[in-house]
């Protein structure tokens, strides 16, 4: 299950999403590269603005995942929402991790080392 801010159930709103939708995994903020959260909140803003939906799945409670925004200055308008930790494990083994997906399936899984410039999604949406 992935849980909202108010405990509300956003699987389906996020997985079965109609269009593309890009999803940060991070099992443990606490040992996450902070560098490459930085540079995903930057692609995050750029995405954004091409209108697509960009979250964050991780595990821990909204008032983890403020302050962690807060201590690593990640634009506030990203949504962070909690998930199982081994769930986040398997959906992609780096923390963090970006994933592509439309209508559940995947089109897309990157390393943090690995993140695809502006110009590949813009590719990789259109086709």
């Amino acid at each position: 299950m992935i849980e909202g801010k108010e405990g509300n159930d956003m699987t389906d709103a996020i997985i079965k999403n109609d269009d593309f939708q890009f999803i940060i995994t991070s099992n443990d903020l606490k040992l996450a590269d902070k560098n490459a959260f930085k540079e995903i909140s930057s692609l995050f803003e750029k995405v954004d603005s091409l209108g697509y939906s960009f979250v964050v799945l991780s595990s821990g409670t909204q008032e983890d995942f403020d302050k962690f925004k807060k201590e690593n200055k990640i634009n506030e308008y990203l949504e962070f929402y909690n998930t199982d930790d081994i769930e986040l494990k398997i959906m992609v083994r780096s923390n963090p991790g970006l994933m592509l997906i439309k209508k559940g399936t995947v089109i897309g899984k990157w390393h943090y080392n690995n993140i695809p410039s502006l110009e590949k999604i813009e590719k990789m949406v259109k086709n």
